[in-house]
């Protein structure tokens, strides 16, 4: 009988070491999403944190170094403006004016150094419904 107590002790613990793994790995994984004036605004207290942020590229700010590997643009909100590096090259239909969503994490050189990039598609429809062929 105390055989089966202790199997009973032991795998109740090693479900409860589990379940507490799961809850740390999902919490790192979980990315807020913030708009530029959030991040900018924010000063010290959103250093060295992981965010998603929306904006657009700021026109004329985008220069690609291939020889560094390094994309840096501006982005907005048209409130704020924060600088963005990207250690790979630009995505697809990556360009000035566009919206797009960047995660990464905010410096203490105040750039938002981005791990990921996503460009949002332009909408092809019309704000009263009707499609538009741009």
């Amino acid at each position: 009988m105390a055989r089966k107590n202790t199997q009973v002790i032991v795998g109740v613990v090693v479900i409860a070491i589990s379940l507490i793994a799961a809850i740390y790995s999902i919490q790192d994984s979980i990315t807020p999403y913030s708009t530029v004036s959030d991040i900018v605004g924010g000063g010290d207290d959103m250093v060295g944190k992981k965010f998603h942020v929306n904006g657009t590229v700021v026109n004329d700010t985008v220069d690609w170094s291939q020889e560094d590997m390094l994309l840096k643009f501006k982005l907005t909100d048209d409130v704020s403006m924060v600088d963005v590096e990207y250690s790979r090259p630009a995505p697809n239909n990556f360009e000035g004016g566009r919206m797009v969503v960047v995660e990464g994490i905010y410096t203490e050189d105040r750039v938002f150094e981005a791990r990921e990039i996503l460009v949002k598609c332009p909408s092809k429809y019309a704000p009263d419904g009707s499609y538009s062929e741009e």
